[in-house]
């Protein structure tokens, strides 16, 4: 019985391992400053407001949207600001 029970602990054990990051902090890729962070996390909220799986997808970059997102959240946050918003999108 034990033996048959082994093969089958082996695969699903893996499986039930904790996730890297916590369900409430959603990941943000480690490339962007915290300023593109943000207008990340803003963008994403704006678009995904009621799709909370989408929004994490969003956020982690893993969404096709996530570029316009991060392009539309720069500009809510630092329209009236020029240098902030080049750095935010990218230009310096």
């Amino acid at each position: 019985m034990f033996a048959r029970l082994l093969p089958i602990l082996a695969v699903a054990l893996p499986l039930a391992a904790p996730p890297a990051f916590a369900v409430g902090d959603p990941y943000v890729p480690a490339q962007l400053s915290s300023v593109q962070q943000n207008a990340l996390r803003d963008g994403c909220k704006k678009r995904y407001a009621t799709n909370k799986r989408k929004y994490n997808e969003c956020v982690r970059g893993n969404s096709a949207a996530s570029d316009n997102a991060l392009i539309d959240g720069c500009y809510a946050r630092y329209q009236h600001q020029r240098d902030k918003l080049r750095q935010c999108l990218g230009r310096r």
